[in-house]
């Protein structure tokens, strides 16, 4: 399940919260969307998903290091 997927019905309470009722949801841009998710999940003290972990990025020297190109 996607934590910050919001319901239509979590989407329209946000838009009472911020006064944007007359907007219909469906037509909001993806920005005011997330904004709208983050006033809704402050409102109902739910957390946002975590981020994932970083990984490492590869770097060409270490991959000639590893195949052993270089000392």
């Amino acid at each position: 399940m996607d934590r910050n997927a919001l319901t239509a019905d979590e989407l329209r309470r946000a838009q009472r919260a911020m006064r944007l009722d007359a907007e219909p949801v469906e037509s909001l841009t993806p920005l005011m969307r997330s904004t709208l998710a983050a006033v809704a999940r402050c409102a109902m003290n739910r957390p946002a998903a975590p981020l994932p972990q970083p990984r490492e990025i590869p770097n060409a020297d270490a991959k000639r290091r590893a195949a052993g190109d270089i000392a």
